[in-house]
């Protein structure tokens, strides 16, 4: 008789953790250090090229290093090696500081490992892990994270005021007059220098 564990093997760093929906693109490793599986990465000097975050680029994380199968080395993508990077999904990585679920994932200063304390990314984690051990981490399109926004500025300076509009047309002018007064009433028309006329109503008091 076979026994099957009911949970599931432990994950890997760079592994996708589950079926969510998930987009990822491919770019080519920039630099001789190489990436590994779960890293956080940066573009590099073209928008076809990325490489993992360092000081200074913590705010620019555009996702995760994905593991695909292939023969191991050491660092697992090597130079110009094509990588798939993770910006939207669930994908496991190593923590370099204990996390819980719900916690914001965070760039860790110096280490530039994933954890809580640091900078802060679109991103938190979906189960917990010790320091070194693997957590699951969801990424919500992170690569249009770091635009997020700031704090309300102060109110400007009023401006100065517009220059005077130009003056208006002169309106028409009455040239003649006809009315017609039948006891208390009055009526008439009004003739203008522009050719167009108005009519002309009132009372009349008498006495």
């Amino acid at each position: 008789m076979s026994w099957y564990s009911r949970e599931l093997d432990k994950g890997f760093a760079g592994m996708i953790a589950n079926t969510a929906i998930r987009n990822c693109d491919s770019y080519a490793v920039e630099e001789e250090k190489g990436l590994n599986p779960g890293d956080a990465v940066v573009l590099g000097t073209t928008e076809n090229l990325v490489k993992k975050v360092d000081s200074g680029s913590e705010s620019k994380v555009i996702g995760v290093v994905v593991h695909n199968h292939k023969e191991p080395s050491n660092p697992y993508y090597e130079k110009g090696d094509s990588v798939a990077i993770m910006s939207t999904g669930d994908i496991y990585v190593e923590v370099g500081e204990a996390v819980t679920a719900g916690d914001v994932a965070c760039i860790m200063a110096s280490s530039y490992k994933w954890g809580k304390t640091g900078t802060v990314t679109n991103a938190k984690y979906l189960k917990g892990a010790e320091s070194g051990g693997l957590a699951i981490l969801r990424l919500s399109n992170i690569n249009s994270t770091f635009s997020q926004q700031g704090e309300k500025g102060e109110k400007g300076d009023t401006g100065e005021q517009g220059p005077q509009g130009e003056k208006g047309d002169t309106g028409a002018k009455i040239t003649s007059m006809e009315l017609n007064i039948n006891n208390t009433t009055i009526t008439g028309t009004a003739h203008l220098d522009d050719e167009s006329t108005a009519s002309i109503t009132g009372t009349n008091t008498i006495g």
